[in-house]
């Protein structure tokens, strides 16, 4: 990853609460994606930037090959009072992102240039999302061709792809891996550990994992992107209120409920109730 990027990345703090809107208000989102780690290649452009910024669930990379237009784009930012969730860059070398793979949730593309798509599908995580907009150059049959799959064209024209979820690749949305209590998974991807990844906060926080759809969940309950590790939001469970800004993780008593993790849902035990929580919000 390019140290420059890799260093900004790391020293922004992740928000969940920048904004304050409206009770029945719903913040901006993009292709159904409610946080992560977003990168736009063009600088030309930065509405949906700006706009997903303010949620404070979103860090936006912009990357421009033009070093003046990139310029524009952090002036535009900073006087936005963005900059830091979002912020632009200069891309020296346009046929390889400065991403480490399965890295990054969305990847909206403005201005392809030089950067092939097998890019766009390397740090795109399982699952990710691609968004091109109609002077991109792109349309389904080169997004299929390219390894995308689930595409489909809005009517401005924008084409939304995703990359696909890897076949060995397993989760763990049980205590013991599955419901049978089998802990053994069948995952073929793992292997020897020969770097970290990423990491975030305590190591404590690994209490009670369970992981499905490209979420971590801890305790009771903090979820986090599987693949960056960027926090999306926590509940404790004894309380029910979500994204309390004074949550401290609570751990799990050996006789208490595990949180099960199913796709877009997460079961829980809240203040006595068995729930479906949204797993992504």
């Amino acid at each position: 990853m390019n140290s420059l990027a890799f260093r900004h990345l790391l020293c922004v703090t992740f928000s969940l609460s920048v904004v304050v809107y409206p009770e029945a208000a719903e913040p901006p989102t993009i292709a159904n994606v409610q946080g992560g780690l977003v990168v736009q290649l063009g600088a030309a452009e930065l509405n949906t930037a700006a706009r997903l910024s303010h949620t404070g669930r979103y860090i936006i990379h912009v990357l421009d090959t033009d070093a003046a237009t990139v310029k524009k784009a952090r002036e535009s930012l900073k006087a936005d009072g963005v900059y830091g969730l979002a912020f632009a860059e200069t891309l020296t070398d346009p046929t390889h992102l400065p991403y480490t793979e399965n890295l990054v949730n969305v990847v909206v593309v403005h201005s392809l240039g030089n950067t092939p798509l097998t890019e766009l599908l390397r740090v795109l995580t399982p699952r990710g999302t691609l968004l091109a907009s109609p002077r991109s150059g792109l349309n389904a049959t080169k997004l299929k061709g390219g390894g995308f799959v689930s595409i489909s064209r809005q009517d401005d024209g924008t084409y939304i792809a995703r990359k696909p979820w890897p076949k060995n690749m397993d989760t763990w949305s049980h205590t013991r891996h599955g419901a049978s209590g089998n802990a053994v998974s069948l995952d073929t991807a793992v292997g020897p550990p020969k770097r970290v990844r990423w990491v975030a906060a305590a190591m404590s926080e690994v209490e009670g994992l369970v992981t499905d759809d490209g979420r971590n969940f801890y305790g009771g309950v903090l979820a986090r992107d599987s693949f960056n590790g960027l926090r999306l939001w926590h509940q404790d469970l004894t309380k029910g209120e979500l994204n309390d800004p004074a949550f401290n993780l609570p751990r799990l008593s050996p006789s208490r409920s595990r949180p099960i993790a199913s796709g877009k849902f997460l079961f829980a035990v809240v203040k006595g109730k068995l729930v479906a929580l949204n797993s992504a919000t």
